[in-house]
């Protein structure tokens, strides 16, 4: 049973939990439903995107997922900004997090915003169990979660606790033997949300209708931008920042 400072939280209280932290679930790749509107900042992002790949070749990405699988997983901890741009019922969502990660696949995920939501934070410790609080005056109110939680899972399906980057590389990795192709461009390109040169990973259904692009910084073989498609159209970017590898997390971060 969930518990707060000792007492039962009640429907009402675990209800406005569970909005405060819905805002979580905006932020990674495939996390929202098909939209029917199109919006001019991601129109004019797909058609820079196209223009930047135009004329480009492309390879098996295979070698360089399992290079950036294997040099994640050498770290002791890494933490990392998000800012995402998500169409979500016909609406473009804008959402920012911070996102921390240490061995025994413990995370801490914090929303950044300038309403209600901001400071609501999900946490998974060590021993496995979860635990979520909402922003403003509810960041005293904490509630135990369920892995298989609905409050965690993602309209696409995905847990929010295996949204580190290792899970996010095996998903790709498991592409192709769901028909799709997963490649690597040729050549690196400099995009506009990055400093310096980034790798290029495309993939494409058993159509070859692009699903998902990202772009990964050579220097630490970490995303630093992530578009989502559906039906062929972009519908969600996430711009990756301040990534820092093994800064020595606190294991107080990861307890609630």
């Amino acid at each position: 049973m969930s518990m707060i400072l000792g007492h039962s939280v009640s429907f009402v209280e675990k209800k406005r939990i569970g909005i405060c932290i819905a805002v979580l679930f905006v932020f990674f790749q495939g996390f929202c439903p098909a939209q029917s509107k199109t919006f001019p900042e991601l129109v004019e992002e797909e058609e820079y995107t196209k223009q930047l790949l135009s004329g480009k070749t492309w390879q098996n990405a295979e070698p360089f997922l399992e290079t950036m699988r294997a040099r994640i997983a050498n770290l002791n901890d890494y933490v990392f900004e998000s800012n995402q741009k998500c169409v979500k019922e016909d609406k473009l969502k804008v959402g920012s997090a911070k996102f921390f990660f240490k061995r025994e696949q413990r995370i801490r995920l914090e929303v950044k915003s300038n309403g209600v939501n901001n400071g609501a934070v999900v946490v998974r410790k060590e021993d496995g169990h979860i635990k979520a609080c909402g922003g403003g005056m509810l960041k005293f109110v904490a509630m135990n979660l369920d892995p298989d939680s609905r409050m965690l899972q993602l309209p696409s399906g995905r847990n929010i606790i295996h949204s580190d980057f290792a899970s996010l590389i095996r998903d790709l990795l498991s592409q192709p033997k769901k028909g799709c192709q997963v490649k690597i461009a040729n050549e690196s390109v400099a995009g506009k949300h990055w400093s310096g040169l980034a790798k290029v990973i495309e993939v494409k259904d058993g159509g070859g209708i692009v699903t998902e692009r990202i772009f990964v910084s050579p220097s630490s073989d970490t995303p630093v931008e992530w578009h989502l498609y559906r039906d062929g159209e972009l519908f969600s970017m996430t711009v990756f920042e301040n990534f820092q590898a093994n800064p020595g997390l606190q294991d107080s971060l990861f307890e609630m």
